[in-house]
C-alpha cells in the first residue's frame, strides 16, 4: 500500500515554526512522508528537524520568493511593489500569448512572477509527478504555520477530495469578495454569495483526485494569468481555489464543515471552540476535528498547541 504524502510549504521559517505541523503528523499519520518546499537559505536551520522527523524531506526550489526582513524591510517593500506595478504594466502593452513555467524571463509572462501561494501548487504539480513521489497516496497539500492534527487525516478519504469551509458565507467575509471581485469581476463575487467561502490552505485526496485538482488549480492560473495580461498575479490562491471546486464536476468533491475533518478555525466564534486543560483534543463546535486550521489566530489554541507538543514559550522544541 503506497505511503501518505504532506506537502507544504516554509521560507523563512524557524524550526519551531515547523515542529507542531511535524510532531502531530508524527502522533497521528506515522506513516506519512512530510515534504517541505523551501529556499536553499532556509535549509541550513531546518536541516536539524530530520534528526526527530526521519520521514521529513526538505527540498529547495528554484527562484523561491524574496522574503523582504529588517531594518529598511519597509522602503524595500514599496520599492519592491514599485517595480511590480511597473512590470504588469510593460505585460500587458504587449501580446505576450505564452507562459513559461516556473522558467525565469525577463520580459516574458512566467509563473515565477506570481505570488508563491500560487507558485506553490505549480511546484506541487511537479513534484507528485516526480518518480521519487510517484507512488505516494493520499495526498495533503497544506500551509505549514498555522496547520496542526489531532487525528489522522487520511482516514476515510478512499477516492475522494476533501477541502475545509469557512465559518462566514462570502456575503459576510469582505476579503474573499476582494479576492474573488479582483480575480474575475464582481458578477463572480454574486455568484458565490450565499455560500461559504472555501480554503485553500488544507487540500487532502487520493493521489489522482489530487492531481486532477492541482491540473484544473494550474490551468485556472494560467488562464487567469492571459485574460489580466500579467503574471505577477497576487495572493489569488482562494480566488482561484473556490473557482475550480463551486465549478467542477471532474472532482469527488466532499467539503467539511467548520466542524468537520478539517476546522477551519479563523472566523469561528470564541465560544465555539473547547480547548481543554490538559493534553485531551480540541473541538470545534462540540467535534473533535483531525485537521485544526489557523489555529494561530486563537491565543488559547496557540498556548494549547505548544503545551501539547513539546514547545517552550519562545516557539523553540
Amino acid at each position: 500500500m503506497s505511503r501518505p504524502l504532506v506537502i507544504t510549504t516554509a521560507f523563512s521559517y524557524g524550526p519551531g515554526d515547523l515542529w507542531p505541523l511535524l510532531h502531530s503528523l508524527r502522533q497521528s499519520a506515522p506513516t506519512a512522508d512530510v515534504l517541505v518546499l523551501t529556499a536553499e537559505n532556509d535549509l541550513a536551520a531546518l536541516e536539524p528537524l530530520q534528526q526527530s522527523f526521519p520521514r521529513l524531506t526538505l527540498e529547495a526550489v528554484q527562484r523561491p520568493p524574496r522574503v523582504i526582513r529588517g531594518r529598511l524591510a519597509l522602503p524595500r517593500k514599496l520599492a519592491s511593489r514599485s517595480q511590480r506595478w511597473l512590470r504588469q504594466r510593460q505585460q500587458k502593452l504587449l501580446q505576450q500569448p505564452s507562459i513559461a513555467i516556473e522558467e525565469a524571463r525577463r520580459f516574458g509572462l512566467s509563473t515565477t512572477q506570481a505570488h508563491f501561494l500560487i507558485r506553490r501548487f505549480f511546484w506541487a504539480r511537479e513534484r507528485l509527478t516526480h518518480p521519487r513521489w510517484r507512488d505516494h497516496g493520499p495526498v495533503m497539500l497544506c500551509d505549514v504555520r498555522d496547520v496542526v492534527v489531532q487525528g489522522d487525516p487520511f482516514a476515510g478519504i478512499g477516492e475522494g477530495l476533501i477541502t475545509g469551509e469557512e465559518f462566514d458565507l462570502f456575503d459576510h467575509c469582505a476579503i474573499n469578495r476582494r479576492w474573488i471581485r479582483r480575480a474575475y469581476g464582481r458578477d463572480a463575487e454574486q455568484e458565490l454569495c450565499g455560500h461559504p467561502a472555501l480554503c485553500a490552505g488544507v487540500v487532502i485526496g487520493s493521489r489522482q483526485q489530487t492531481l486532477l485538482y492541482l491540473d484544473l488549480f494550474c490551468r485556472e492560473a494560467l488562464e487567469l494569468m492571459q485574460r489580466h495580461g500579467t503574471s505577477c498575479l497576487a495572493n489569488l490562491d482562494q480566488a482561484i481555489h473556490n473557482r475550480i471546486l463551486r465549478g467542477s464536476s471532474a472532482l469527488q468533491l466532499q467539503l467539511s464543515a467548520v466542524n468537520g475533518p478539517i476546522a477551519t478555525v479563523g472566523c469561528v466564534p470564541a465560544e465555539e471552540i473547547q480547548v481543554p486543560e490538559g493534553p485531551g483534543p480540541v473541538q470545534v463546535m462540540g467535534r473533535v476535528p483531525a485537521v485544526i486550521h489557523q489555529y494561530d489566530r486563537r491565543p488559547a489554541l496557540v498556548e494549547h498547541v505548544r503545551a501539547r507538543h513539546g514547545l517552550s514559550h519562545g516557539g523553540h522544541p
